[in-house]
């Protein structure tokens, strides 16, 4: 139950066990720890919620269905023994902006029920086995600012479903088998900011589409069979770009 009060509202959770660990996060996005999600819990105007959960196979993920859809903002299950069937237990929180999933044994089924939060903003899936098949579905979340993908299974084919999120600012591919050939599916992401591509199959040949990304701040390129000559050419294109070799 969420009780609206001018200034401040109340969250409450299972009042016979603790779901983790509560951070505030606020308007900029900077998180302090709160306490347990544990009670009735009072969050001050101008805050959100953010939840590290503490995985119990016991009890699953159930107890998140119960809480109103704007209970909270973030969402971390990271390093949890977490079963894609047991994400259909998010749906209820609709309004969450992030979801950390990374160093799960999560795969592609689990994006059907991840796909249907449709306001998520940020998004981890890092070190999972989510593949090409599964991004399909991450089309439906048109919000999207930052995807991490790191160490997955993603390779060139999955990259045509990132290239509609023409709001994403950060993607990171590190430790993926994405190639130089794969990276011209991403010349329209002109919002791009941050690209990591660090021990990836990219080449010289991958460099004359990240030079197309204008608006990028932060390129990660370590590990990666890259020329000299081609790198001082990307920083003719991208002069505005800290570029990590």
């Amino acid at each position: 139950m969420v009780t609206t009060i001018p200034g401040e509202r109340f969250v409450e959770f299972p009042s016979d066990r603790s779901l983790g660990e509560l951070y505030l996060v606020g308007k900029e996005g900077a998180a302090s720890l709160l306490g347990e999600a544990k009670g009735v819990v009072n969050v001050p105007g101008g805050f959100s919620l953010s939840l590290s959960y503490s995985f119990d196979p016991t009890y699953g993920l159930a107890d998140l269905a119960r809480l109103q859809k704007d209970a909270l903002f973030g969402l971390s299950l990271l390093g949890s023994d977490v079963a894609s069937s047991e994400l259909q237990f998010l749906l209820s929180l609709s309004e969450l902006k992030e979801l950390d999933l990374s160093c799960t044994r999560i795969g592609d089924e689990a994006l059907q029920f991840v796909s249907e939060l449709r306001q998520l903003r940020r998004l981890s899936l890092a070190s999972t086995s989510v593949s090409d098949s599964g991004l399909k579905l991450l089309s439906q979340i048109a919000g999207l600012e930052e995807i991490l993908l790191d160490g997955s299974l993603v390779t060139d084919q999955g990259l045509d479903a990132l290239s509609s999120l023409s709001r994403l600012k950060v993607l990171s591919l590190s430790y993926t088998k994405v190639s130089g050939k794969g990276l011209s599916r991403l010349r329209g992401l002109t919002t791009l900011e941050v690209l990591r591509l660090n021990s990836t199959l990219v080449d010289d040949n991958g460099v004359q589409h990240v030079q197309r990304l204008s608006n990028l701040r932060e390129l990660w390129l370590q590990g990666n069979e890259i020329s000299r000559p081609a790198l001082v050419e990307l920083t003719k294109w991208l002069s505005d770009c800290q570029i990590m070799r």
